[in-house]
């Protein structure tokens, strides 16, 4: 298996908590899968929220697992400035089981 590095996103902002919550059925985060590590900490420091508040950061395997669940994929390609894909969104699929 080869390694993976993970990236969560939230458009509200980091600070919220990546689970449910009581009062709400909404995970707001999602997650991105990359192939090395380098682009995905670009992609997590050229985020650039426009209030100061980050929406992007570096999550493990296991909160990517917690997040996402085990039956998931790699879906819609994320690109570098140059067009060039560095990873994918991670999406919901009841057939596939990404994470093992």
């Amino acid at each position: 298996m080869t390694k993976k590095y993970y990236g969560g996103y939230n458009p509200y902002g980091t600070n919220f908590t990546y689970f449910r919550t009581f009062d709400s059925d909404v995970v707001a985060w999602s997650v991105a899968v990359f192939v090395n590590k380098h682009d995905r900490d670009k992609w997590v420091n050229d985020d650039d929220y426009p209030q100061g508040n980050t929406t992007r950061e570096v999550i493990t395997r296991n909160i990517a697992r917690k997040i996402m669940g085990n039956h998931c994929r790699e879906g819609e390609p994320i690109t570098n400035h140059e067009g060039v894909v560095i990873g994918h969104w991670l999406e919901t699929d009841y057939n596939t089981t990404y994470f093992d």
